[in-house]
């Protein structure tokens, strides 16, 4: 019986040379560069049997295409490992075995309340006051509710035969409730008399740093990521809106104490209305200045965005500023950043190529002051409370978020970044169309740009390292 294999109708192919091409599975990844040769076969074989796939490219090749997912047997659904995927992550869900991240919001206050912040943003007391009218009190989480749902979290995580926790603390503004922060590391340590590996952050404004956590900051190798939008050094000012009576110099101030103590510092920007006038390279040669090797540049959750200033214009100036980071030494990255990394290192990618950039899928909880959780500080659904965390998993709310697993919507279907881009913010898009299974074509056109200038970019450095063979019809990198 003659067996009969197809191209796989989501691979996306980019010449990078005369020589070369550079081939993904748009839904599983598998990245790949592969010979002009290969190409070519691809292009003139839109269905061929074993016996030609074999004789052209011989048995190897033709296993790795095969695993690769880069051909199938014309009878199989392409989709098919998909749906396979989904339903068995649907039947371990209530295991907790995808979470490995908790959020602590130490408290809702801050010192700044720009309004462009998801704190703001996304405040849904008003829509649910029965659920959620303690979401975001001006209040601060006591030791108890931190150390309930830390325990409890290790459980989870033990159960399930790991032993890696994330813990980032939230706000607000976190140094707000220093004092908690302080018992959280002094009692749970580096996870070690807990049989855990415990890793923390801390996202903060830099505007307020109590000298008495920095030993423990640096003795605990705490992440700290300030939110810094620019900097005008004419005016002091560093936020589109916000408390401008904080000024730039108190930052400085500030980051210099986190440097001084060997602190891993990374620096958070946000690109939004608010801040697009005063978007320059001055944070940038700050970072280089500071020995800051990274900054995350946050892309608006506020999706009209998008369609006012136009997707290339937002996405060659996210490009332009990367290519000016590169020269500084710093890595600019994000969400955007994230969809490109994954298609050029697709060993590294396997792992999280459920929730792909968006950890709200099912990887993350976040834990308010009086111990009520959601999938995210952006989300509205509630998922319960640090009481009953185990039930956690087993409930509506968790496999609502979980489940937006692989592929975010149907109009995601068959684009070149399914695989790799969760749509913006989760809780972006469920608070622009009150449904997260769902996508903004503004925005998925300005990341597309944003990726696609980056593959470019990415060619351009390899292609000097591709070897010169006479027969390369059976090369494809490893």
């Amino acid at each position: 019986m003659k067996i009969l294999y197809k191209l796989a109708a989501n691979l996306i192919r980019y010449s990078i040379t005369d020589d070369y091409y550079f081939i993904y599975n748009a839904l599983y990844g598998n990245g790949r560069i592969v010979s002009k040769e290969c190409n070519d076969f691809f292009d003139g074989h839109t269905i061929v049997s074993e016996h030609e796939v074999l004789e052209y490219f011989g048995d190897e090749m033709f296993n790795d295409l095969i695993a690769l997912n880069f051909i199938y047997k014309v009878e199989e659904d392409e989709r098919a490992l998909l749906e396979k995927e989904l339903d068995q992550r649907q039947q371990a869900l209530h295991t907790g075995i995808y979470f490995d991240r908790l959020h602590l919001s130490t408290t809702n206050k801050c010192n700044m309340s720009c309004s462009y912040c998801f704190c703001s943003t996304f405040d849904y007391s008003e829509a649910n006051p029965q659920d959620d009218k303690l979401r975001f009190p001006q209040q601060a989480m006591s030791f108890e509710v931190a150390k309930e749902a830390i325990e409890k979290s290790i459980q989870v995580i033990q159960m399930n035969g790991k032993n890696k926790l994330s813990i980032e603390f939230f706000g607000g503004e976190p140094f707000l409730n220093s004092k908690l922060i302080e018992e959280v590391l002094l009692h749970f340590g580096d996870g070690t008399s807990f049989g855990m590996d415990l890793e923390y952050g801390v996202t903060t404004n830099g505007s307020y740093l109590p000298s008495s956590i920095l030993e423990l900051l640096a003795k605990y190798k705490v992440r700290v990521a300030v939110s810094i939008d620019y900097i005008d050094y004419l005016t002091g000012e560093f936020r589109g809106e916000g408390n401008n009576l904080i000024k730039w110099a108190t930052l400085d101030k500030n980051i210099g104490k986190l440097r001084d103590h060997n602190i891993n510092i990374e620096l958070q920007s946000v690109m939004s209305e608010e801040t697009w006038d005063h978007f320059n390279y001055e944070l940038i040669d700050y970072a280089a200045t500071m020995g800051i090797k990274s900054i995350e540049i946050i892309m608006s959750f506020d999706f009209d965005f998008y369609r006012k200033f136009g997707s290339k214009e937002i996405g060659d100036r996210i490009l332009d500023a990367y290519d000016y980071a590169q020269t500084r030494g710093v890595l600019l990255s994000g969400y955007w950043y994230q969809s490109f990394w994954g298609i050029v290192h697709p060993d590294e990618w396997v792992e999280r190529r459920a929730w792909k950039t968006c950890p709200t899928i099912g990887r993350l909880i976040s834990i308010e002051p009086d111990g009520s959780a959601y999938a995210c500080k952006t989300t509205s659904k509630k998922l319960g409370n640090t009481d009953l965390f185990q039930e956690i998993f087993a409930g509506e709310a968790y496999r609502y978020y979980a489940m937006r697993a692989y592929s975010n919507s149907k109009g995601c279907v068959d684009c070149e970044l399914e695989g790799f881009c969760s749509g913006n913010c989760t809780g972006a898009v469920e608070n622009e169309f009150d449904d997260i299974y769902n996508y903004d074509e503004a925005y998925c056109k300005t990341i597309k740009h944003i990726v696609k200038g980056l593959l470019e970019r990415y060619f351009v450095e390899i292609k000097v390292q591709l070897p010169e063979t006479e027969k390369k019809a059976d090369y494809i990198s490893g």
